[in-house]
Parts: structure tokens; sequence; C-alpha cells
């Protein structure tokens, strides 16, 4: 998967893919439409399908706790943002 593919969140392009079952399943689509949306539906599966991978490796990785420092490098991760009001409401307590 390139950065480019990235772009997009796993909801944005399961969205899109549903659009295009329906479009696809209206009356009225000429045989080039139909192709055109049909090669876009697949590239999109094909997307979603990658990026659930990488979901379900990172899942992989939290529930087994078992695997190597190093593998865990190689599983591309999402920036968090930490809400640090938390640390502070702590320090001030102390």
């Amino acid at each position: 998967m390139t950065d480019k593919d990235n772009i997009h969140s796993y909801e944005s392009n399961f969205n899109r893919l549903q659009q295009l079952v329906d479009e696809l399943e209206k009356d009225g689509l000429g045989l080039e439409e139909s192709l055109r949306l049909f090669e876009e539906g697949v590239r999109l599966a094909d997307r979603c399908d990658q990026q659930l991978s990488v979901v379900e490796q990172r899942v992989q990785v939290l529930v087994t706790g078992s695997e190597t420092l190093s593998t865990r490098i190689e599983i591309p991760l999402e920036p968090v943002l930490i809400d640090n009001s938390l640390e502070t409401n702590d320090d001030e307590s102390r």
C-alpha cells in the first residue's frame, strides 16, 4: 500500500464502495460506466482489505503481547493524541 492509498480512512473508503454498489445496481448504466465503477470498486475493496489487515496485525500484537519490539516497530501506527490535562491534574493534587 502506498502513501497515496492511506489518504482516506477505512470508513470513507467503505462508504464510497457502498455508493458504487448502489450506482451499479441502478438500471440504465452503460457498459463503459459500469466497468469504470466496477474497477474503482475493486480498487477500494482491495484498499479496505489492506487497511483491515494492518488493524488485525496491530490487534494481534496487543492481544498476544509476545511479539518482539522489532515486529511492533514494523507495523505502521497512526498518531495518537494524548490528553495531558489528566497528568496536570494528578500533579496538582499531590
